[in-house]
């Protein structure tokens, strides 16, 4: 069952979970056109709320999430983003994240478990909405992507993302050819951007 269907376009919304959909997409994509509509926070503020009802003052998150980390997700779907049938929409929405404080006595799970737990996320603005169409449109996930050859740390050091997510885009661009790997730096893999008339 589609999300929404309109006309001859199939809209997935997923938030996360990428690999949920590879059943569908073997489905669909041999009749439709299909567009996965991944909602990502682009900024967050925390806002915690007591027993009494009482808000806290807003705190922006440090987890709000770079177009980089796509991804993570994307690596999941791989096989599919050479499809001309498939497209992807990230729109990015700041939100406010709101979060009821835990009582001094109540039992947590978890040694790193939070003192609150999640009540409501609500959206507050657009901040982006891009539309990725053909496999070399994901190279703009990188944002300005280094010029010349790079290693995963060098493009999580360089994109301000963590290791996992620099290595999950490597993977992704290597399979859709937009990526070739150069001869190792010491024990290192180190990769460089295809030219488009390589």
């Amino acid at each position: 069952v589609a999300d929404i269907k309109r006309d001859d376009r199939i809209f997935e919304i997923q938030s996360a979970g990428f690999h949920l959909l590879r059943d569908k997409l073997d489905e669909f994509l041999p009749e439709s056109k299909v567009t996965v509509v991944y909602p990502l926070a682009a900024t967050k503020y925390i806002i915690k709320v007591s027993s009494d009802g009482e808000l806290s003052k807003p705190r922006k998150s440090p987890r709000s999430m770079a177009l980089l980390t796509v991804f993570t997700e994307l690596y999941k779907i791989r096989q599919y983003l050479s499809f001309s049938n498939l497209s992807l929409r990230v729109i990015g929405v700041d939100m406010n994240e709101y979060r009821l404080l835990r009582s001094p006595g109540q039992k947590r799970k978890g040694r790193f478990s939070s003192d609150s737990v999640r009540l409501e996320r609500m959206p507050t603005a657009l901040a982006y909405d891009e539309t990725f169409s053909c496999p070399r449109d994901y190279l703009r996930l990188l944002g300005a992507a280094p010029r010349d050859a790079f290693t995963v740390k060098e493009l999580a050091s360089f994109s301000g993302v963590r290791g996992r997510h620099a290595y999950f885009a490597v993977n992704v661009l290597l399979s859709l050819g937009i990526l070739e790997r150069c001869p190792n730096r010491g024990r290192e893999y180190v990769y460089r951007i295809v030219s488009p008339t390589a």
